[in-house]
């Protein structure tokens, strides 16, 4: 089915400018990038990994990240836990936020990038999660993946912009 789904995003409450940071802990949990969980500099790109993550909200009724409060006895937190789902599903993560972050050293080996007390991650593919958990159909799941792994690139800087996503969607129509 072809629906027409119309968004309005309400709360800007922890709106800020981008040449000025007054916060760590900006956005909300489940739609946190990488480099604020470690508190490496942010900018608007944050708000791109944000959108990625609404929009497969919007897509499913569930977060893409949603992590748990304490995992188990090993202590493992819940930013260690967002890390561990956002490496999950994409991929390593990039040298300059295992070694530059304030956090970085909390969370990562800095030698290697592993997750200190979770050093082995299986990978998940946004695709196969839509298909297996949602039953969406294998050319939409393909096309929605496509569409969300350039806004969530765990590095910042490789992250896509609100501007190339607008000429990318200009030249296509999407059916989901």
């Amino acid at each position: 089915k072809n629906m027409l789904l119309e968004c309005k995003i309400a709360d800007l409450g922890t709106a800020c400018w981008t040449y000025k940071q007054f916060s760590h802990d900006i956005t909300t949990r489940q739609y946190r990038a990488p480099e604020v969980i470690v508190q490496y500099k942010y900018d608007e790109k944050v708000d791109i990994w944000s959108l990625a993550c609404l929009i497969f909200e919007l897509l499913t009724g569930d977060f893409l990240f949603e992590p748990q409060k304490e995992v188990d006895k090993h202590h493992i937190t819940r930013d260690i836990d967002h890390l561990s789902l956002m490496i999950e599903i994409c991929g390593s993560m990039p040298k300059i936020l295992y070694t530059q972050g304030a956090q970085s050293g909390q969370f990562f080996n800095k030698r290697h990038g592993d997750l200190k007390k979770i050093p082995n991650i299986q990978s998940l593919s946004i695709k196969n999660i839509l298909i297996q958990d949602y039953d969406f159909n294998v050319q939409d799941a393909i096309e929605i993946e496509t569409f969300l792994l350039p806004l969530l690139k765990l590095h910042p800087k490789k992250r896509t912009t609100a501007q190339d996503i607008l000429q990318q969607q200009e030249s296509k129509t999407n059916t989901w």
